[in-house]
């Protein structure tokens, strides 16, 4: 992959995780009402943000561990390979910031921003009722 799509692709997860542009399967969630709903919602962002936590906490030990050993790069333009590995740390961490934001307005009753993206595509007023 060349070194520039790295970037925009790790730069744009979390912008698109807050805009609810990643694909969530929602047969079930979308005939769930009240309570119901939000605890299964709240089970589902747990386990995204222990997923992102370890993605996050791994691509960083990853970019650490470059740079501790000196590693480089394995091409004509040598380069150290943390610089290069560090986009991909940065945009996981950004993600496990905006997925912890959205757990912690979860847990406190209020509406996740994803789910008033989703709910605004699709005509619902109040997504959590």
């Amino acid at each position: 992959m060349p070194a520039g799509c790295c970037p925009q692709r790790f730069f744009g997860l979390a912008y698109t995780f807050n805009a609810g542009g990643h694909i969530r399967v929602t047969i079930l969630l979308s005939r769930l009402r009240g309570h119901t709903r939000r605890w299964l919602e709240l089970v589902n962002i747990s386990a995204g943000l222990l997923i992102v936590g370890y993605s996050t906490w791994y691509t960083l030990y990853t970019v650490y561990e470059s740079w501790v050993y000196d590693d480089v790069t394995d091409t004509y333009l040598v380069m150290p390979l943390w610089l290069v590995q560090m986009p991909m740390a940065l945009g996981s961490l950004f993600l496990l910031i905006a997925v912890a934001d959205n757990f912690i307005t979860a847990l406190r009753g209020h509406t996740p921003g994803y789910i008033s993206h989703e709910a605004a595509l699709e005509g619902e007023s109040k997504p959590w009722i």
